[in-house]
This record gives C-alpha cells, sequence and structure tokens, in this order.
C-alpha cells in the first residue's frame, strides 16, 4: 500500500470516531443549551415566588379579616327567628296604637259633646246675666 492509501479499515474507523465526534458535540451542545434553560427557568421561578409572595400575604391578610368579619354577623335561621319575633311585637303595638288613638278620638268627641253641652247650658245665663 502506498502512502496517501488508507485501508477500509482505517477509513470506516476515521469516519466513525469524526462521527462520534460530531455526536458528542451535539450531546454537549445540547446539555449546555439544556442547562442553560433550566438556569434560565429557575431564576424566573425564584423571582415569581418572590413577587407571588406579598400577594399571598395579603391574601391571607384578607382570609383573616373575612373570617373575623363573620362573627360580626348572625346566621339566617336566628335572623329569620328573631325577626318573625318582632314582627309579631311590631303587629301587637300596631294594634295597640290603633286602639289607642280610637280610644282618643272617642275622648275628643265626647269632651266636645261635653264642652257643647255645657256651652248650651252656660250660654244663656252668661248672656241674660245670671241665674
Amino acid at each position: 500500500m502506498e502512502e496517501d492509501e488508507v485501508s477500509l479499515k482505517e477509513h470506516i474507523e476515521l469516519l466513525c470516531k469524526e462521527r462520534e465526534k460530531r455526536i458528542d458535540d451535539a450531546v454537549k451542545n445540547l446539555r449546555d443549551d439544556m442547562e442553560f434553560r433550566f438556569e434560565v427557568l429557575r431564576i424566573e421561578m425564584t423571582r415569581t415566588a418572590r413577587e407571588l409572595e406579598p400577594r399571598l400575604e395579603r391574601m391571607n391578610e384578607l382570609r383573616a379579616e373575612v373570617i373575623s368579619d363573620r362573627g360580626l354577623f348572625i346566621q339566617r335561621p336566628v335572623y329569620e327567628a328573631e325577626h318573625k319575633s318582632l314582627e309579631g311585637k311590631v303587629t301587637v303595638l300596631e294594634g295597640f296604637r290603633n286602639r289607642s288613638l280610637g280610644l282618643v278620638i272617642v275622648i275628643s268627641l265626647f269632651s266636645g259633646l261635653i264642652g257643647a253641652m255645657a256651652l248650651a247650658v252656660l250660654h244663656p245665663l252668661i248672656t241674660k246675666g245670671g241665674p
């Protein structure tokens, strides 16, 4: 064999080594690219977590306020029972007011009638000058 000539085996080995090197380089490039992307994602997740922390704290404060405000309100069944009781009392008071108003009107009419009768009896005596 001449100096320039390469055996088939050497040629195939050379091609395989070149191909192996290209594959190794491609795998290294992919690995570097993936590591870079993972680092970018880690940085973004850290930044997002820092931004979310104040929001979550405010939401927890709001939740605590809502829970404490719940104690200021009564439950519907309790409200409805109390409201029904008050409606009954208002109905009784309205009836009492209406009866009282009717009584006042009757007393006023009776007083007016007595006054008119007294005036009718006393008027002739006052205008004549005596009994």
